[in-house]
């Protein structure tokens, strides 16, 4: 049963993108929701030093599109952002 429900919401989003085809959050290109110019654009990040904190790790500079997908996903709605984003935090891990 758990598979039919996965696969219906598939199909439902397959549907839906074909309807309303997903908007880059950062440049509004039409294909992705993080389309793959801005991908590519992302920085990492520079080290930085804290006081009274022993270590800090960041996986991208929080700027341009990082800023704009992390906005996106927390005040926008837009879920499937989780997976890009995740995606992107496992390569610099």
């Amino acid at each position: 049963m758990n598979h039919l429900k996965l696969l219906m919401r598939q199909a439902w989003i397959v549907g839906l993108d074909l309807v309303f085809p997903p908007v880059c959050v950062h440049c509004e290109r039409v294909g992705s929701l993080l389309c793959p110019h801005c991908v590519t654009a992302i920085r990492p990040a520079t080290p930085r030093l804290l006081p009274g904190i022993d270590g800090v790790w960041l996986a991208r500079q929080y700027e341009g599109a990082i800023r704009d997908a992390v906005h996106a996903l927390k005040y926008g709605g837009q879920m499937r952002l989780g997976t890009i984003l995740g995606d992107l935090l496992a390569e610099a891990f």
